[in-house]
């Protein structure tokens, strides 16, 4: 064997024992990490082996400028497994730049998941040409290019514990009842039916001291 062909052998052994990125699937969710298994088999000379299980991986999830978006990690769910090229453990602790507390090298012990990733046949997201999507069961919220935004799902509840505001050109609510607890101020018309409440007068009624009575409850 030729030094050229030993030294590649070399460089593929060094190759096949770095890791860089693979996928996984959630076996265990903790409170700030996950556990994972490997969903890659390595060839082994005794035929394919699993990989150990990885465990309290840190999860990465979309946050910046004191702002964050938390997914609901179930038992299941598959994530983008990436090792780190040192060991993270002095910036984990410090959240500052720090030196290594030992060499490592795309080692499982400084492996981070990154939630979303799915396969062809459990079902990849669907993607869209225009705007922003986020999706969940039987609810969805799309923000388009040209400004508008649609919010769909089966129950909707809104809560302000001070004030709301709801500003626009016109206002259309279509339901089949709606109830309304509390005070209700209308500044301007109130059409009901095609009747303006604030013109609506009754015939047949004489002048007089006296006044009507309250309407019937329905």
């Amino acid at each position: 064997m030729q030094n050229s062909d030993i030294i590649e052998k070399q460089i593929e052994a060094a190759m096949d024992d770095m890791r860089v990125a693979i996928p996984g699937k959630v076996i265990a969710v903790n409170d700030t990490t996950i556990d994972v298994q490997p969903q890659i088999k390595l060839q082994t000379a005794d035929g394919p082996e699993s990989m150990a299980p990885m465990l309290a991986v840190p999860v990465i999830q979309p946050a910046a400028g004191g702002y964050k978006i938390n997914f609901p990690i179930k038992v299941g769910d598959t994530v983008m497994v990436v090792y780190q090229d040192r060991a993270i453990d002095a910036w984990d602790t410090t959240d500052a730049e720090g030196e290594q507390v030992e060499y490592r090298a795309h080692h499982p012990s400084d492996a981070v998941a990154i939630v979303g990733l799915a396969s062809s046949t459990a079902g990849q997201t669907k993607t869209i040409s225009e705007g922003l999507e986020i999706t969940g069961v039987d609810t969805s919220i799309i923000l388009y290019p040209d400004g508008k935004a649609e919010i769909k799902a089966k129950t909707m509840h809104l809560e302000s514990s001070e004030a709301m505001t709801i500003k626009a050109k016109t206002l259309d609510i279509t339901a089949d009842m709606t109830t309304i607890d509390g005070k209700l101020t209308v500044t301007e018309e109130a059409i009901i039916d095609s009747v303006n409440i604030a013109e609506h007068k009754h015939d047949g009624v004489r002048t007089g001291t006296s006044k009507t009575k309250k309407p019937d409850t329905v």
